[in-house]
Parts: structure tokens; C-alpha cells; sequence
């Protein structure tokens, strides 16, 4: 991450993070989605394969 352009390469990890915890199916809130995304990995992983998937649609 370069020093000139650090807050908007942040803001928009930050932004492709919260798309795919959007995508991922459970009807959990994003918060909660977030906590359970931090501690159990096999979420994680399914938050991610979620996002990745949704990348074929566009």
C-alpha cells in the first residue's frame, strides 16, 4: 500500500470485504457475519468462495 494512495486502497479492501459478506448466503446480520467470519475459518471460507462466485456475474 503505497503512502499517497493509503486510504483509498483501504477504503476499497474494505468495500470488496463487505460485498462478499453481502453475498454469502446466512440471513445473519453483516456484523455478526464479521465476528463469526473472524473466528471460524471454514466461514471465512465460505465468505470468500461467496465473493468469488458473485465475480462470475459481472
Amino acid at each position: 500500500i503505497y503512502r499517497e494512495n493509503a486510504a483509498e486502497n483501504i477504503a476499497i479492501l474494505r468495500r470488496i470485504a463487505l460485498n462478499m459478506l453481502k453475498t454469502e448466503g446466512s440471513k445473519l446480520s453483516i456484523r455478526k457475519k464479521r465476528m463469526r467470519a473472524w473466528m471460524k475459518t471454514q466461514f471465512l471460507e465460505q465468505v470468500v468462495q461467496a465473493g468469488f462466485s458473485n465475480l462470475n456475474n459481472i
